[in-house]
């Protein structure tokens, strides 16, 4: 029996509503009771959401992007109470997509905001969230742009992070940047050397994912109109390959944004991508580097206007679920945002009481992070025209770890890394990036769900340098933080460690055992 025929039998009968699997109205909008009320708008669509530390106090704040006349929106999380602060930009153009990233490596984050019809802009934080305008000196392109999304990586894995730019076609000259990070406060756009352009297409979205499992980088562009999404695999030479067709990743439709997450614990990422009515698409890493599209059969087509989507595990059952925030149309119908419950078994389900079946709201970008710091991933969604919506988790039960890396050696924010947990039998990875979904970035901590398990067994974390720390026997519900080579790995005389784990079909250089030092 194929794959794909598998699936299909599973799914019917769990495609539809399903209220038995929740009765108590799991997240809840805090947004009025913080004061905010900000909308992104009029416009033709909306921008995005950071939901990360800005200010290294432990606690994830809120920066909204802004219109045309609007200022970028920034709160600062008070200990679970968001507070607006002064802008610390003056930009009043359009502001598509925020990025907060260590890109100097100097213990503070400095921001990229991404713009349309309008010269993007990198600000350095020169300390307490000094923002200091460095695109001229910085040799970032200031030639005004419709720039939808960006995303940080380290590309060539030299411990500094590069910057992907996406620009949206205009002109003929209208192509993808690339910039790769000098070390010395500097950029080189090396797009077109490196084979990234996108040359006549139409960018909405893109993810820096390690789709094949070697440690690399690869970069996927979601495209509008039709003009083809590209998968371009790195060749570890400052160069990539688009591997699109290859690969089963060239979707041909109107895509929106870019969800990548291992919904099935199988070790490799799968992407899910949004789209108009026609149906969300959702591909599933084959473990060889292809890709099966399987939305219809597990039930996530959405079949509305769909934006932002993201994986997260809500109910902390080790099954990472799925959330899509879209713009509901009443003349042409569909839904506004759905939640798919991760069923286990290759599916997903709509379920009830999570709070969002009343959600009329035309909502586009959204981010995970943590509102009170409770282990429960929180979402923030960027909406247009009516006020913003901060969607606190009030599922209550269940195990949890967060996890926040500190490079040394790798690029400070550890963006590139993998984490892989075991506990109770099942493997969990996650791959940390910096920008996700459509014009967003998620919170520079991971989230595990433990269910009931007390303990991680094991952490294994392989950094962009190669280094590896692990971690045995943690404590569930808190957050371990964690700097690179801090457990003293021993890389030259490796010793097995045998975990038993269920449903690894990745064949990955990720599963090499190496045993530290007491």
């Amino acid at each position: 029996m194929s794959f794909r025929t598998y699936i299909y039998i599973i799914c019917i009968g769990v495609y539809s509503f399903s209220p038995s699997l929740s009765t108590a109205q799991t997240y809840l909008n805090v947004a009025p009771q913080n004061n905010i009320v900000e909308a992104y708008g009029p416009a033709m669509i909306a921008g995005g959401v950071s939901f990360c530390d800005i200010n290294n106090d432990g606690w994830d704040d809120l920066t909204y992007s802004s219109c045309i006349g609007d200022s970028v929106h920034f709160y600062i999380n008070n200990g679970g109470v968001f507070q607006k602060i002064p802008s610390l930009v003056s930009n009043t153009k359009e502001v598509t997509q925020i990025l907060w990233a260590d890109y100097d490596n100097d213990g503070d984050k400095d921001l990229f905001l991404a713009a349309n019809y309008s010269s993007n802009k990198l600000y350095q934080n020169s300390g307490g969230l000094a923002l200091v305008d460095v695109t001229v000196s910085a040799g970032i392109s200031t030639t005004p742009t419709s720039t939808f999304t960006a995303n940080w990586l380290d590309f060539n894995k030299d411990g500094h992070l590069d910057l992907f730019v996406t620009n949206y076609l205009v002109g003929p000259n209208d192509i993808n940047e690339l910039y790769k990070n000098n070390g010395n406060g500097t950029f080189t756009n090396i797009a077109i050397s490196a084979g990234v352009t996108d040359s006549l297409k139409e960018p909405l979205a893109s993810a820096c994912l390690d789709f094949n499992n070697d440690t690399w980088p690869d970069i996927y562009t979601a495209q509008d109109k039709y003009t083809v999404n590209s998968l371009y695999q790195n060749n570890q030479n400052n160069t990539f390959t688009n591997v699109g067709i290859a690969s089963g990743a060239n979707l041909a439709i109107n895509a929106m944004s870019a969800a990548v997450g291992d919904y099935d614990n199988n070790g490799c990422l799968d992407i899910y991508v949004t789209n108009t009515q026609q149906g969300n698409k959702f591909l599933h890493n084959n473990g060889n580097s292809t890709f099966s599209e399987l939305a219809l059969f597990n039930g996530t087509t959405f079949n509305g206007i769909g934006w932002g989507a993201q994986f997260l595990d809500y109910d902390l059952d080790m099954l990472p679920d799925l959330y899509v925030s879209g713009s509901l149309i009443p003349s042409q119908g569909g839904i506004s945002s759905a939640f798919y419950k991760n069923l286990g078994n290759g599916s997903f389900s709509q379920i009830s009481g999570t709070g969002f079946l009343g959600d009329t709201v035309r909502s586009y970008g959204n981010a995970i992070g943590d509102v009170n710091n409770d282990g429960f991933p929180d979402i923030a969604v960027c909406n247009l025209v009516q006020p913003h919506h901060v969607w606190q988790n009030n599922f209550g039960s269940g195990n949890w770890l967060k996890i926040k890396l500190e490079g040394v050696i790798s690029n400070r924010d550890g963006i590139g890394s993998w984490i892989k947990i075991y506990a109770q039998g099942v493997q969990q990875v996650r791959y940390t990036m910096c920008g996700q979904g459509f014009l967003s970035q998620n919170s520079f901590t991971e989230f595990f769900g433990l269910s009931s398990a007390p303990q991680a067994d094991s952490i294994i974390i392989t950094w962009p340098s190669g280094a590896v720390d692990k971690f045995f026997n943690v404590h569930a519900n808190q957050l371990l933080s964690v700097t690179e080579t801090e457990t003293n790995c021993d890389q030259n005389n490796p010793i097995a460690l045998t975990v038993s784990v269920k449903n690894n079909s990745c064949n990955s250089v990720l599963d090499s055992k190496i045993q530290c030092s007491a």
